[in-house]
């Protein structure tokens, strides 16, 4: 009576396990990587909704077409104070960092990172704002009001 394995019954053996452990492998680095692209575009939404919604609460604080002035061929706004027309605000796209960086007299934060382009346009009393980040363009547009001093 043997007692035992042969040596072609552990190479089948090994070589079985060996392509069981490859294919878990596998489908858990396929599941880690889509983790991290899925947090990742996840990341960039937030991003992006974020510095849509910051841009246009300090546009709406405004709120006077008169004190919004779009500079640097759409890649600026600049929020003017309402008593002596000096800058308040400043937004704009570092196209290079690929951020949008907003400053006041107080500090300057980064309000948006990985941003592929920003665009702004005003026309009479509606501004026009866009911003695309991973190939997500998100855009608003926001009616201002004209201030006559009344």
């Amino acid at each position: 009576m043997n007692r035992g394995f042969t040596l072609i019954e552990l190479v089948l053996s090994l070589a079985l396990l060996s392509m069981a452990l490859m294919l878990v492998f596998y489908i858990f680095s396929f599941s880690y990587y889509n983790y991290v692209r899925f947090n990742e575009e996840i990341e960039a939404q937030q991003n992006l909704r974020y510095a849509m919604h910051r841009i246009i609460s300090e546009i709406k604080r405004v709120n006077d077409a008169d004190k919004v002035l779009v500079k640097d061929g759409g890649k600026k706004i600049v929020l003017l104070k309402y008593d002596n027309n000096t800058p308040e605000v400043d937004i704009y796209y570092v196209p290079h960092e690929k951020v949008i960086n907003m400053h006041s007299r107080a500090n300057g934060v980064e309000l948006a990172h990985g941003v592929e382009d920003f665009h702004v346009n005003l026309d009479g009393d509606k501004l026009v704002m866009y911003i695309k980040v991973r190939n997500k363009v998100l855009s608003s547009t926001i009616k201002l009001m004209y201030n006559n001093g009344d």
